[in-house]
């Protein structure tokens, strides 16, 4: 729900360019999360036309962009074959 719906107005624009799944409220705070990985809360009450705070907003994409966290970016991960052996190298102890 955070990511179609918790920036108001800037919704599409923010999954776009800053990629955290976000809630803003009219007080000012902006809490931000990358699922298994990060949470942040940042509170600053200067708020945009849209309802936003200006300085959260600015610190996430700059957090999104220094650390390159974005939900649909890809991520690395390591080989799912850790180890691999030829027959004439590893033998069998069962008695075939």
């Amino acid at each position: 729900v955070m990511s179609t719906c918790g920036m108001y107005d800037y919704t599409g624009e923010w999954v776009y360019k800053v990629g955290l799944p976000a809630k803003s409220g009219v007080s000012g705070g902006v809490i931000a999360i990358l699922p298994g990985q990060l949470g942040i809360g940042v509170f600053s009450p200067p708020l945009d036309e849209r309802g936003n705070s200006v300085r959260g907003i600015r610190v996430c994409e700059r957090l999104s962009h220094d650390f390159q966290l974005h939900l649909l970016r890809p991520q690395s991960s390591s080989p799912v074959v850790r180890r691999s052996y030829r027959g004439n190298v590893a033998r069998s102890n069962r008695m075939r």
